[in-house]
């Protein structure tokens, strides 16, 4: 038998939600980040897409956190590589 797949239950009231309402907002506004800002919000966008894409029990939300995870700059970080 097949363990059932965790999803979140708070969902969308989680910080995952907020986060992916957030920097959209943030983008749309015309953020100029330093390189530090830049670096840490790549970091905290490949979390969130990572958790979304995993756990989110909106099946369309995991499937586009999935796509935007194959972006070349997640894979740049963490020591991961294409």
């Amino acid at each position: 038998m097949k363990a059932k797949k965790y999803r979140c239950s708070l969902w969308p009231e989680c910080s995952c939600a907020y986060h992916w309402n957030n920097w959209e907002r943030i983008f749309k506004e015309g953020w100029n980040p330093d390189q530090l800002r830049l670096d840490f919000a790549e970091i905290e966008i490949r979390n969130m897409l990572d958790c979304v894409a995993r756990n989110c029990p909106d099946q369309q939300f995991r499937q586009h956190a999935t796509v935007q995870l194959m972006h070349p700059v997640f894979n740049r970080r963490c020591g991961r590589s294409v």
